[in-house]
């Protein structure tokens, strides 16, 4: 029988990309001279095996290991959402505004119409400079 009608590569796929970005986190981390998350590691670490075991199309409980990474793939990166140190707002795949820096073009306000400001909270405005000298505090407060 054939690899392909034994083995799911989305699952494969999806394991693979767990894998990498567990190992980037851990990596990136380290080199901050940080500490992990105890449970952010252990969401991944759970999340790329079960998506490993899935990969076997007659594996038992595939289904149930599938449905638990994807829940906590999806839990983590909703927290991870809200943990962005500057907010970015795009439009498809084109970024159309940085918070405080301003709008590209195309998508800002008319001086007749109304738009809306994003500001940060208790901190200066952020400068261009900031932005490319990452000057932005690493893990802003979540409110």
């Amino acid at each position: 029988m054939p690899v392909l009608r034994r083995l799911d590569l989305l699952p494969l796929a999806a394991s693979v990309l767990a894998l990498s970005v567990t190992a980037l986190y851990l990596f990136l981390v380290a080199s901050e001279g940080g500490t992990p998350s105890w449970w952010a590691v252990a969401v991944l670490v759970v999340s790329v095996a079960g998506s490993a075991y899935a990969v076997r199309l007659k594996a038992s409980y595939r289904r149930v290991a599938l449905a638990v990474s994807a829940v906590g793939l999806l839990a983590l990166g909703y927290v991870a959402l809200f943990s962005i140190g500057l907010p970015l707002l795009f439009a498809g795949d084109r970024l159309i505004a940085v918070a405080d820096l301003g709008v590209a073009a195309p998508f800002a306000a008319r001086s007749d119409e109304p738009s809306w400001r994003i500001v940060w909270n208790r901190r200066g405005a952020v400068t261009e400079s900031d932005v490319l000298a990452s000057k932005w505090p690493a893990h802003p407060p979540i409110r």
